[in-house]
């Protein structure tokens, strides 16, 4: 929260999956959809990366218990 009460990220906001920074709608430089989840990217070396090997970027919550 910041002083004012405000939340820190806001809910229109996405992290780039690749330098994780936090990106605003005007900020996202490319947008990549992948097995139905969008993606927001802040620059093409990020956006490359990205879809050259998707998977290791890609976060799940599959756990080994």
């Amino acid at each position: 929260m910041t002083p004012r009460g405000e939340p820190l990220v806001k809910k229109d906001m996405t992290t780039d999956p690749v330098c994780g920074r936090m990106l605003t709608a005007d900020q996202v430089k490319h947008r990549y959809t992948w097995r139905g989840e969008t993606f927001g990217f802040d620059s093409n070396w990020c956006f490359q990366q990205f879809i050259q090997d998707p998977e290791s970027y890609h976060e799940t919550d599959e756990r080994d218990d």
